[in-house]
């Protein structure tokens, strides 16, 4: 799913770990917001805006 405000990808994320030598997925985030880039990015309010936006973690 597109964010309307950023335009970056909301998407299903997935913690894993490997246990006998296969992933096996101990967490599932549904849907995760792109939420580092949306504190910095509108394009809503700025829909001139071209930068890239990176964060740092």
């Amino acid at each position: 799913m597109v964010d309307h405000k950023t335009h970056h990808v909301s998407r299903n994320t997935y913690l894993a770990v490997v246990k006998d030598r296969k992933w096996v997925v101990a967490e599932t985030f549904p849907n995760a917001q792109p939420l580092d880039t949306a504190a910095v990015c509108d394009l809503v309010k700025n829909p001139n805006d071209n930068k890239q936006y990176e964060t740092s973690l």
